[in-house]
């Protein structure tokens, strides 16, 4: 089932945007376009799944901005590969990650988060935040898996401190 799409500023947005940023006044961002970029060329780099068909999407949210990715076309983010952020100031809140099942276990799902990691690197941010929720798929918690790669427990979320790109440093 293809996406329906909503018309803003004459540019068609995924309406599934606006329940997954739960805003309903979305605008494009003129860093979107950037910010896209800087995406796929981490997921180039960095992300064996990425193929240049998948979606990376970007818009402009009350205070910030929302990233996200999909391998699918579908409005259905469950069971797929993908991840949703938000970028607030200088924390890089990410939302939702998800390798599609027949891809855990096999360093995807590290891949896809050190796009992530450096993506906000790249952009300036000084954090990394997330709720973790769930197992990987060697079954270990979310949580344990992201503090045995450099996070730290911040009241019920994670945080990791981004070292900053010596370009992006004031």
């Amino acid at each position: 089932m293809a996406p329906s799409f909503l018309s803003i500023g004459g540019e068609k947005t995924p309406t599934f945007l606006c329940f997954r940023v739960g805003v309903v006044h979305l605008k494009v961002c003129p860093m979107t376009h950037n910010l896209k970029k800087i995406a796929r060329k981490h997921l180039t780099t960095t992300f064996p799944l990425y193929e240049p068909a998948h979606d990376v999407l970007s818009c402009d949210i009350s205070g910030g901005v929302w990233l996200g990715y999909r391998t699918t076309k579908s409005n259905q983010s469950h069971g797929t590969t993908h991840f949703d952020v938000n970028i607030l100031g200088d924390v890089f809140f990410v939302l939702n990650i998800e390798v599609e099942k027949s891809h855990r276990g096999k360093g995807n799902g590290a891949a896809l988060y050190a796009v992530l990691e450096a993506i906000a690197k790249e952009i300036g941010c000084k954090w990394v935040q997330m709720m973790p929720s769930g197992w990987t798929g060697t079954g270990e918690t979310r949580e344990n898996y992201l503090i045995r790669h450099g996070y730290r427990k911040f009241g019920i979320e994670v945080i990791k401190e981004c070292q900053v790109l010596r370009s992006q440093q004031r």
